[in-house]
């Protein structure tokens, strides 16, 4: 499902140059889960952007659902992530819209219809527990409540990777454990 092969990640050049990933090899097999561990500036978050390739990684293979995705052109690597979902540290909603548009919003930039963006939509709700809520926006919730629209949102395309970068920072013991119940 994920294989990274040689993965290495350089920030900067020279004598200021950062390597944040050394030459890393791992693989995650479909319906493993598979975590990451380490202090803050460890290179967890810049590992979730290269497996993604929101970054792209100085060298080295990602390969997710048998596509080496540093080799893809742009327009075929938009394709590819559209099967990855990632949860990100902030819900990363956009504030005018309520929850249920911000989980409809990928659905919308795939032209699915109306009629089955609606019904997806109150799938997801009910699944974080949000069906009563799918009209307030983003600031009527809590921060619980933000991340499990986050994850709906990350799950409105049916992914087969889920990524998670630190969803449940700064979340109180309550709301990390029913986040990570639904991951």
């Amino acid at each position: 499902m994920i294989t990274l092969e040689k993965l290495t990640k350089v920030y900067g050049h020279g004598a200021s140059a950062v390597t944040v990933l050394d030459d890393l090899d791992f693989s995650v097999a479909p319906g493993e889960i598979f975590a990451v561990v380490g202090p803050s500036g460890a290179g967890k978050s810049t590992l979730a952007q290269c497996v993604n390739l929101l970054e792209r990684p100085t060298s080295g293979s990602v390969i997710v659902n048998g596509e080496n995705l540093t080799e893809l052109n742009e327009a075929d690597l938009r394709t590819a992530r559209r099967r990855i979902g990632t949860v990100f540290q902030s819900d990363g909603l956009f504030s005018r819209r309520t929850a249920a548009q911000n989980i409809a919003l990928p659905l919308g930039y795939l032209g699915v219809t109306k009629v089955e963006s609606k019904k997806r939509v109150a799938e997801l709700l009910d699944r974080v527990g949000l069906s009563s809520r799918a009209d307030y926006y983003p600031h009527q919730l809590s921060g619980g409540q933000r991340q499990r629209v986050g994850i709906a949102r990350a799950l409105a395309l049916r992914p087969a990777v889920l990524l998670s970068d630190e969803a449940t920072s700064g979340l109180d013991p309550e709301s990390t454990a029913s986040i990570t119940a639904l991951l």
